[in-house]
């Protein structure tokens, strides 16, 4: 592994969010209510900060996505 595993914010690494998408519309629909991944990016952008709630994370190697994690006011 050349670049080991990272961590980054969502917003700094928007590459990445139309695999998260589909990854969550696939775990999480049927809780999440979504009816397509499209519609969980139009979600994710509202997770695209730095200082304020809600913020995401990515974790990521060699170009890969390998996880996400959030933090919101009400979950």
């Amino acid at each position: 592994m050349r670049g080991g595993l990272r961590i980054g914010y969502l917003i700094d690494h928007p590459e990445y969010m139309p695999q998260l998408a589909q990854w969550l519309f696939q775990e999480w629909d049927v809780i999440l209510g979504e009816k397509t991944p499209e519609a969980r990016i139009k979600k994710l952008k509202a997770h695209m900060n730095r200082d304020h709630l809600p913020i995401a994370w990515v974790a990521h190697a060699n170009g890969q996505l390998l996880g996400t994690a959030a933090l919101r006011v009400h979950d």
